[in-house]
């Protein structure tokens, strides 16, 4: 009679767990990701509510943080470029820039301020990572 309750009591705390598992709402992410949706101040009734509450915070706490290692990513290299351009008389100007475009067109645009605009021409340009 014993293994009877002990089966009955058991199957019954499954059943509830089951059911206020069921009755949990699940929101989904950008990212595609569902999670569980942690109402503020629910009735706990029992130990077992109890238990299952603290369970959904743990895994709610866990998908957070899952969430946060995910965004702790490396930033992408910063690319400086520097483009040089020579003028009337072997005058030298210089650009820098995001970009090698940008950098030519500074460097370009230094030469013809100064009047050489016919003379002006590309002489190379490099980049390097800055970060």
């Amino acid at each position: 009679m014993k293994k009877l309750t002990y089966v009955v009591v058991g199957l019954c705390v499954v059943y509830a767990t089951t059911a206020l598992a069921s009755d949990a709402q699940k929101l989904k992410l950008k990212n595609g990701r569902e999670v569980e949706k942690i109402e503020e101040g629910m009735d706990v009734r029992s130990n077992a509510d109890l238990n299952h509450r603290v369970r959904k915070l743990e895994r709610a706490v866990w998908e957070l943080q899952q969430q946060c290692y995910d965004l702790d990513v490396e930033p992408a290299p910063v690319i400086q470029w520097t483009c040089k351009v020579q003028g009337l008389g072997y005058k030298m100007f210089y650009g820098e820039g995001s970009s090698k475009g940008s950098a030519e067109r500074e460097a370009m645009e230094a030469c013809q301020k100064q009047g050489h605009e016919m003379f002006c021409s590309l002489q190379s340009c490099s980049s390097e990572t800055v970060r």
